[in-house]
C-alpha cells in the first residue's frame, strides 16, 4: 500500500513491520489520525485507539467524533481488530499530548503488551507553522527526522494536502465529513482557529464538508 501525491511517496503502510502485532493509535477525531486508522484496518494488526480530551473544554465533543470514526471504519473493515476507544482525560497546560499520554501508554504496555504508539501529526501549512502538537512543538525538518523506535509517525514528512489526496483516492468523503478538526466550536466549525484554516487549505471545506 504505497501512497503517492504530487511527487511525494509514503511507503509506511507498505513496509509496516510484520513483527508489530499490536499498536496504540492516538485518535484525535481529526482527518489525519482517522485516515491512519482506516489504512491500519487493512493490515493484520490489533488496534487500540486512544483519545485524550481536554477536561478544561467540556463543550468540545471530540469523543463523539472519535466514536463515529471507529464505528465507520469497523463497518468498512469488518475483519479488522479495532478495540473500543480508550478515553483519557488531560489537564490543559504547557506540556504536549505526548507527555500527558505517558501514563496511558504505560498502562497499555503493561496490560496488553502494546509497545508502539502511532501519532497522526503532519507538517503544517506552507509558511504557517504547526502549533505545539502531540510530539512536541515539532514541524518541518524536526518532525520529518523523528526516528524514535516506539513512536511511529506516518505523516511526518507530508502535509494535509497529501492526506486530502488520499481521502479522494480511497473515496472516503463520508469518513472525512465525520472527522472534527476545529478546536473551538461544537455545532459548526469556527473557521478561525489554525486547525480550521488548515482543513480548508487542504480539503477546500471545513468540518462536515461545510464551505
Amino acid at each position: 500500500m504505497i501512497l503517492k501525491h504530487d511527487g511525494i511517496t509514503v511507503d509506511f503502510f507498505n513496509k509496516f513491520p510484520k513483527d508489530i502485532r499490536k499498536v496504540l493509535l492516538y485518535l484525535s477525531g481529526g482527518a489525519d489520525s482517522a485516515l491512519i486508522l482506516y489504512l491500519l484496518s487493512k493490515l493484520n494488526v490489533e488496534i487500540f485507539p486512544l483519545h485524550g480530551y481536554e477536561v478544561a473544554q467540556p463543550e468540545l465533543d471530540s469523543i463523539t467524533a472519535v466514536q463515529s470514526v471507529v464505528d465507520w471504519i469497523r463497518s468498512a473493515s469488518p475483519d479488522a481488530i479495532i478495540h473500543n476507544p480508550f478515553i483519557y482525560p488531560m489537564q490543559q497546560g504547557d506540556q504536549t499530548k505526548y507527555y500527558y499520554l505517558k501514563p496511558a501508554r504505560k498502562y497499555f504496555e503493561q496490560r496488553h503488551g502494546v509497545h508502539h504508539i502511532i501519532f497522526g501529526t503532519s507538517q503544517g501549512m506552507d509558511e504557517d507553522p504547526r502549533p505545539i502538537d502531540h510530539v512536541g512543538s515539532m514541524a518541518g525538518e524536526a518532525l520529518s527526522n523523528i526516528t524514535w523506535n516506539d513512536i511511529l509517525v506516518p505523516w511526518k514528512s507530508v502535509d494535509k494536502k497529501f492526506i486530502a489526496a488520499q481521502y479522494n483516492k480511497f473515496e472516503l468523503k463520508q469518513l472525512s465529513d465525520i472527522t472534527n478538526s476545529c478546536i473551538i466550536s461544537t455545532e459548526e466549525p469556527c473557521r478561525e482557529c489554525w486547525w480550521c484554516k488548515e482543513r480548508y487549505w487542504a480539503f477546500g471545506s471545513y468540518d462536515g464538508g461545510i464551505q
